[in-house]
């Protein structure tokens, strides 16, 4: 952002859902674009960055999902921006199952598990030493896949219900009658 920038306005949760799973599939995809399937082991420099564009895949569709069942985007404890929950893969996951999420996908735990801890200490975004059993980012982005796509289809179920929960309290107050489809 330039200095010139002016800060979006707070938005209703539902709508940062929808805009949240939609990022989270556009990083999924752009993992492989980085790293693509075709070519795996080509350029190890590239593993990094499309397993960073991956783990924030997996903390934009837990947030979209977390959205979407009323947790506030604020600073307080339990809340998404809190430091303890802000990027920290694990705790958004079991925020997440608290409020009811199960996985649509084989061994999303394992890949929030594995993710968590090198997404939470950035050390993806930031070069570090030292050796790590890394997996394909291929096979994480097939994983992430169906769980995105469900994640997206209760995001898109409750956006669209809560827009007409909206509309119909809108249209009461002001006394409008809406005629019935036929």
């Amino acid at each position: 952002m330039g200095d010139d920038a002016q800060p979006r306005p707070d938005r209703p949760p539902h709508e940062m859902a929808v805009g949240y799973i939609r990022d989270a599939e556009a990083y999924r995809r752009a993992a492989l674009l980085v790293h693509p399937r075709e070519e795996p082991g080509s350029d190890p420099d590239m593993l990094p960055p499309a397993l960073f564009l991956l783990s924030h895949a997996v903390e934009l569709a837990l947030k979209a999902y977390l959205l979407s069942q009323g947790v506030p985007d604020g600073w307080n404890e339990g809340e998404l921006k809190h430091p303890a929950v802000r990027h920290d893969l694990v705790r958004l996951h079991d925020l997440a199952v608290a409020h009811g999420f199960v996985a649509n996908g084989p061994h999303f735990d394992g890949i929030v598990d594995w993710l968590g801890p090198f997404h939470r200490g950035h050390a993806f975004r930031y070069r570090q030493t030292g050796w790590a059993t890394l997996p394909a980012p291929s096979r994480v982005a097939d994983l992430l896949a169906p769980v995105i796509a469900d994640i997206g289809r209760s995001v898109a179920g409750r956006a669209i219900a809560l827009g007409q929960d909206q509309r119909r309290q809108a249209t009461d107050t002001a006394g409008i009658t809406l005629a019935a489809p036929e």
